[in-house]
């Protein structure tokens, strides 16, 4: 096996061995070349100025208007008018149909008669005559009494007043009882209304018909 051989270098006195020397004399001629080649390079550019020809052209002379013109107004067209057209309504001419028969209505009259005043009337089947009292066909007492009655609008008996008597008190209270609770009357008449009126009548007492 060969062994390595390392060569032990002197070192001087001075402590600067050949071969540092070399090195540091290397870097130095390194950076002496760069500074040249800077140097050089930039002294060798040019600027070169591209010249441009500039041509200058006149300019009419045009004098702006002070003012400004005033707009044109626009042309009104009037509209056309529009004429109305009538149209006729078409005539519908209808023939009479032989089987329709006329109905003649007689008019109603308007002006009416006012209706006649009456005055007030008895019913004849109520006017009968009041029974005869026991004691004065006893006694024989018999006579005429003439009585004055309210009639109310409803045909009722309101009132019965002794206007002649018959000479005897039981014949003239016997009429008035009778007359007032059994007696109707049709009532007055009045412009078409019902009113209240007085009217006489006369109750007989008979003996010879009581007697029958």
């Amino acid at each position: 096996m060969l062994k390595p051989t390392h060569d032990m270098l002197s070192v001087r006195a001075n402590g600067m061995s050949p071969r540092r020397t070399a090195t540091i004399g290397t870097v130095a001629a390194i950076h002496a070349l760069a500074i040249y080649a800077l140097v050089s390079g930039m002294g060798t550019t040019v600027i070169r100025e591209v010249e441009h020809e500039i041509q200058l052209q006149p300019v009419a002379d045009k004098t702006l208007p002070t003012t400004q013109p005033a707009p044109m107004q626009p042309t009104l067209v009037q509209p056309t008018q529009m004429v109305e057209t009538t149209v006729p309504p078409p005539v519908i001419d209808m023939a009479p149909d032989p089987q329709a028969t006329s109905i003649t209505v007689a008019p109603t009259p308007t002006n009416t008669a006012p209706p006649v005043d009456t005055a007030a009337a008895g019913v004849l089947n109520t006017h009968t005559t009041p029974p005869y009292p026991v004691a004065a066909r006893t006694a024989g007492h018999q006579g005429a009494v003439t009585l004055q009655i309210t009639v109310g609008p409803n045909g009722e008996v309101a009132n019965a007043t002794v206007v002649q008597s018959s000479g005897f008190p039981e014949l003239d209270q016997a009429a008035v009882e009778w007359v007032t609770n059994h007696w109707k009357y049709k009532p007055a008449v009045q412009g078409g209304v019902a009113v209240t009126s007085t009217t006489r009548a006369a109750v007989k007492f008979d003996l010879q018909q009581a007697r029958r």
